[in-house]
């Protein structure tokens, strides 16, 4: 498929020309225009009006025509009169909007160019209406396909209402050449991609008519398809050969619902109107259910006449409606508020079958299963409202669809930017709609231009691209912290973006006394070795950072690149971008903080997906030993609509992590977590309000066996049937319907956490799925008992007052029991400690290092702990104990449970003596490692590592024992650590402190170990190294 082409030529005496470059041909053809009238003629003769190339065809025109004038154009639109005048109408330049099924390329129209095809002077009259329809705005709002039909929804058959130039192409209809006008539809098209997954968001409106009221509703004097909006959503999953496919349709601005009592009288109302639009939908689409959401004015019922209409349509199309009341959405409400009043009603119909799925071949791209409902978004009040209605069920659709690509283990990437493009194309789509009657194709935009009605077609067309500039004005963020409000109409999922660095409290840790960061603005003389360490006010997502440096003529030193860390916590940060290079004067540096991968972080860490950012730290490579900066800026958000957060995943336990790194320095731990929560309140404030029943600030304290609370089964009332027409007999308990016995028989439940006295009975499906619910307590248990893991880090202070009668301490602060015990005191006296929370985090201190082997609980109640990656179930009365084998000297318990009553906690452990280890060098130790035996090395500088595998004769990966490893480089490593995997899948873990050293270096183990695979950590460093080579020191192999 090559790229069309139009060229116009102009002759001086007789008529023009018009080059065509089809896109699904591989010749040329010129079309002839009659000087006199302007009509067009083709013969389709070969080297007469059919060529091979368009050089050819513009050089037959040139020997036989005297000074002409060439333009070149992409495509014609259409031919239409104006007066006694012919108008052909070019599209002048298109934009790639994106790729459908990966396969056909779409365009955005970007602008129209309209010129007269006969020898003719307009009149003034004719002027008028040629520059008012030139005048009609085209960029953002219309696209092509040149190799997919785009004008209905996959599941309907294709139709010429949403295609802007159907009428003015006709002409060229004639023509046996092929399809000289593209299809030129008036809406969006969007698509983000998520690895395998792409989701498109394609918007059409139908533009069969112009007129006021009735063409605004969606219907036209006759009852058809007036002025009526499209939205397909399509996520799709490649599958093999084949392409998963989920859609959904939602039609805005469609026949009237509800009407105002002062307003309309029911005398008025047509009657017929809604009946035959219904119909006219349901053979269009051919879509058998309409969802009908109407945004009425007062929240009241149905208008008498509309449900007559349902009566009368009733046996041949299911229709369901719902009203949304409009008045408890107020003007001045934010959006994420407003937002929520509508969510309810629409995750109603996304829940239920309003998306069709199927599948379709890559290479055919037919859909294989028709769509089987559409919801309707309508409102007699406005079509602000139903712009508003349309964007929350567009923008809920789009996040049903990004949950499942969230919850795809193979897709582990952030997709926090693609939210926000989505959510913007969203806007995009209303905006693009904001006008009341914006929608016409181009005979009726002549039609109305000859009326010189121009405020009816243009000036509500052109407010709605204005205010499509301003919304992508607005979510590209052009630096500014203040920025204006936009309307509800057109909202966006973010807060306003600032400066967060001139907010009190932000200041900068690498220096000796914390200064604040806005004394950044001046210049600074520091040092290339020491990174610029930043506490902002308070956990924001950061979009953007501003690096001011001295301009190219201050002749100062300056760095010449910035690599950029970031994390919620000084002792959890992560790259965030890496070696960008800096010239002179201001860099604007936009971030995108995508969760880390496990073994890039800086600095040990064990929470998931982090996308908040506290901390940031900025490390400068500079060729001079100091140089000046001249300030630094950061731009960021707080928070994100509830919409937007990601769901818990499973979490690797602290167990499966290698810690190499030095013993946690509690006083360091407890100097960073006090600065960084008592930059705004005191720790103990902090602590009431993390220890309180608040689900925003605790989102794991609802307990998974909430999910499992069921209602009374018995029929409240008489005369209710079930579907099948009989009497119902019972109402099952978690779905809340009605069945008779002859269509499922109940199965009895026993519920244990709502009353016992009610009659628990479950239908065969919700049956199956609360079995499989409840298999599942104990894994929500211990995903929400992770979060809280997560969610408390090292806040508190070392307290000796208990510490002679205990041999560990609580090194983080504990809620206080009902009876005023807290945990400390429950150690020493044996007193019952109940905190108020039914999940709590216990992190110990012990004196020295040591191997615990059992743990000891008397509880009052059953009670859950969770231990790194195992659940310890405890039960009343007297003491309990748990077999647990972890070395180490700082352990962190979780406790679950409803009334968590403890009155005993201990353990049985052996303590562990260690010795500070520095290794045996020696550069003359015999190896036969470079000789016999072969190795594969795998080295990775962003990581810092080394992996060593020993290979066989063949190439094979084999066994070997090492006695050691040999370093090509020591200068500035300061400790290694070495992690031995043998075959069995046993494993050992060594440190090592080196002295000061350079050159290569031989370490030897502690004894020869066979090995698999041996990985060389390089942890610490006096400075900057190039990452150096190792060997194993091979004894023999196995």
């Amino acid at each position: 498929m090559r790229v069309p082409s139009a060229t116009y030529i102009v002759t001086e005496q007789h008529g023009s020309y018009a080059v065509l470059e089809l896109p699904d041909r591989n010749d040329a053809q010129i079309i002839y225009f009659d000087p006199d009238r302007g009509y067009p003629s083709f013969s389709g003769v070969s080297e007469y009006d059919n060529f091979r190339s368009k050089d050819d065809a513009i050089n037959r025109i040139k020997n036989h025509e005297d000074n002409v004038k060439i333009y070149n154009y992409y495509m014609i639109a259409g031919m239409f009169p104006v007066g006694n005048a012919t108008i052909i109408c070019f599209i002048k330049s298109v934009s790639d909007a994106g790729l459908l099924f990966k396969k056909h390329q779409v365009y955005s129209v970007d602008s129209l160019v309209y010129v007269v095809a006969n020898k003719y002077s307009l009149t003034q009259n004719e002027q008028k209406i040629l520059s008012i329809i030139e005048s009609y705005p085209i960029k953002y709002g219309h696209f092509i396909c040149h190799t997919y039909d785009l004008s209905m929804p996959l599941s309907c058959k294709p139709s010429n209402d949403c295609i802007i130039n159907r009428y003015i192409s006709q002409v060229f209809d004639f023509f046996t050449i092929g399809k000289i006008c593209p299809n030129i539809i008036e809406g969006l098209f969007n698509v983000n991609t998520f690895g395998k997954y792409e989701i498109y968001q394609i918007t059409r409106v139908i533009c069969e008519t112009c007129g006021p009221v009735n063409a605004v509703r969606g219907t036209n004097q006759t009852g058809g398809l007036g002025n009526q909006t499209i939205v397909e959503l399509i996520f799709t999953n490649y599958v093999g050969e084949s392409i998963e496919i989920q859609s959904q349709i939602i039609l805005r601005g469609c026949t009237p619902i509800s009407y105002v009592p002062n307003s309309v009288t029911p005398d008025l109302v047509p009657y017929s109107t809604i009946p035959v639009w219904i119909v006219r939908t349901n053979a269009v689409f051919g879509i058998p259910k309409l969802n009908i959401i109407d945004f009425n004015k007062e929240g009241g019922d149905v208008d008498r006449a509309f449900k007559e209409s349902l009566t009368f349509v009733g046996d041949s199309l299911a229709l369901s409606v719902k009203n949304v009341d409009w008045s408890n959405l107020k003007k001045s409400m934010p959006f994420d508020q407003a937002l929520q009043i509508v969510a309810k009603l629409t995750d109603e119909l996304l829940d239920k079958t309003t998306i069709s799925s199927g599948f379709m071949d890559r290479d055919k791209i037919k859909f294989t299963v028709k769509q089987d409902s559409a919801i309707v978004v309508t409102s007699q009040d406005g079509l602000d409202r139903c712009n508003f209605g349309l964007f929350v069920v567009a923008t809920r659709s789009v996040f049903k669809f990004i949950n499942k690509v969230q919850l795809d283990p193979s897709y582990n990437k952030s997709i926090l930017e693609h939210i926000t493009t989505a959510t913007i194309n969203s806007g995009n789509l209303v905006s693009n709609l904001s006008a009341d009657s914006d929608s016409f194709s181009i005979s009726d935009i002549l039609r109305a231009a000859k009326k010189d009605n121009r405020s009816v077609p243009f000036k509500r067309r052109k407010q709605g691209s204005d205010d499509q500039a301003r919304l992508k004005a607005w979510a590209v963020f052009d630096g500014s912290p203040n920025k204006p409000n936009l309307p509800m109409t057109f909202p966006s999922v973010f807060e306003r973006i600032r400066c967060v660095s001139d907010e009190p409290g932000a200041c900068i840790l690498s220096s000796p006394a914390a200064r604040p960061l806005f004394e950044m603005r001046q210049a600074i003389l520091t040092n290339s070795d020491t990174p610029i360490v930043i506490m902002l006010n308070e956990p924001c997502f950061v979009t953007e950072v501003v690096i001011r440096l001295p301009s190219f003529y201050d002749r100062r030193p300056t760095p010449s690149s910035l690599t950029i860390y970031g994390g919620p916590y000084a002792n959890r940060i992560f790259p965030v971008i890496s070696n960008i290079a800096l010239s002179t004067g201001e860099q604007r540096i936009s971030l995108s903080i995508t969760p880390p991968e496990p073994n890039h972080y800086r600095h040990e860490c064990i929470a998931p997906y982090l996308s908040l950012v506290r901390f940031l730290v900025f490390d400068f490579s500079s060729p001079f030993d100091k140089f000046i900066l001249l300030g630094i800026k950061v731009f960021g958000c707080k928070t994100l609509p509830q919409i937007l957060q990601r769901p818990q995943i499973p979490l690797s336990p602290i167990t499966d992590k290698l810690e190499f790194w030095e013993e946690p320095s509690h006083d360091a731990f407890i100097q960073w977590e006090e600065r960084r929560l008592c930059a705004l309140m005191p720790l103990t404030e902090y602590l009431h309000k993390v220890t309180k029943l608040d689900p925003k600030m605790n989102p794991g304290i609802v307990l998974a066996e909430s999910i499992f609370r069921l209602m009374p089964s018995n029929v409240e009332q008489e005369g209710i049937i079930c579907n099948c027409g009989r009497p119902a007999d019972y109402r099952c308990s978690l779905c809340r319907k009605y069945f008779c016995r002859h269509c499922d028989k109940p199965n009895d439940s026993q519920d244990s956490v709502s009353d016992p006295n009610n009659t628990c009975k479950l239908c065969l499906s919700c049956s199956d799925k609360r079995f499989k619910m409840t298999a599942s307590v104990t894994k929500l248990v211990t995903l929400n008992a992770r979060m809280a893991n997560n969610l408390y880090p090292f806040i508190g202070k070392e307290d000796g007052k208990f510490y002679e009668k205990s041999p560990f301490v609580v090194i983080n602060q504990l809620p206080i029991g009902k009876n005023g015990v807290s945990f400390e005191q429950m150690l020493a006296t044996g007193k019952e400690w109940t905190p108020e929370v039914n999940y709590v985090k216990v992190d110990l201190l012990l004196k020295q290092k040591a191997l615990f082997r059992n743990i000891i609980v008397k509880t009052k109640n059953p009670v859950d702990i969770l231990f790194g990656n195992d659940v310890l179930h405890f039960l009343p009365p007297g003491n309990r104990s748990a077999t647990i084998e972890a070395v180490g000297r700082v352990f962190s318990f979780v406790f679950v449970g409803n009334d968590i009553g403890i009155t005993g906690f201990d353990f049985e452990k052996d303590d562990v003596y260690i010795k500070e280890s520095y290794p045996k060098t020696d550069k003359n130790i015999p190896s036969c490692d470079c000789s016999t035996i072969k190795t594969r090395l795998i080295s990775n500088s962003q990581q810092k590592l080394s992996i060593i595998m020993p290979l066989n004769e063949q190439g094979d990966f084999t066994n070997a024992v090492t006695s050691g490893i040999e370093i090509s480089d020591m200068t500035n490593i300061k400790s290694i650590a070495i992690f031995v995997q043998d075959s069995q899948g046993g494993e050992k873990f060594f440190r090592y402190y080196i002295p000061k050293m350079s050159g290569m270096q031989r370490l030897l183990l502690p004894s020869p170990l066979e090995f698999r695979q041996l990985t060389v950590y390089y942890t610490e460093s006096y400075g900057n190294f190039n990452l150096p080579t190792a060997k194993a020191l091979i004894v023999n192999v196995k």
